[in-house]
Formats: structure tokens, sequence, C-alpha cells
């Protein structure tokens, strides 16, 4: 149970570095009162940036293996030519 505790957690923390290196996640400041000590933290989640890469991946997945896909049909029209 520890170790699937240690996986998840490893998980999350790659998951939210990935995050915020490609800029799906952003964290911002606002100071409060000036009397006060009190600092609000937002985070901010840019589902349409998540959807932008998430498109681009399946684009680029769907055009290796249409190009693979494409290759073979070429190399058996080529052997039935023969």
């Amino acid at each position: 149970m520890k170790k699937l505790f240690l996986l998840v957690l490893v998980l999350t923390i790659i998951l939210v570095a990935v995050g915020f290196y490609r800029g799906w996640l952003t964290v911002s400041s606002q100071d409060s009162d000036k009397g006060s000590n009190k600092v609000e933290l937002n985070l901010t989640v840019d589902q349409d940036k998540i959807k932008d890469d998430a498109n681009a991946v399946k684009e680029k997945a769907i055009d290796l293996t249409g190009d693979a896909k494409g290759d073979e049909k070429n190399d058996a029209k080529d052997v039935g030519d023969q």
C-alpha cells in the first residue's frame, strides 16, 4: 500500500510539474489590505491550452500511424506489381 501511495504521489508531482512547464497551470498572488498579513493565492487551470495540446498530440499520432499504414499499403502494391 505504501508503494502505491508513493507511485501516485510521484505521478501527481510529475503531472503538476509538466502542467506548469506547458502553461496549463499558473499561480498568481494578490496582496490583501496593507494592514493585513494575508496573501491571496490563485491557481488557474487553462483548459483551452490543455485541449489544444491534447489535439496536437492526437494529430501527431494520426500522422505517424497514417504514414506507417500508407507505407505498408504502398509496399503491398509494389510486391503485387512484380
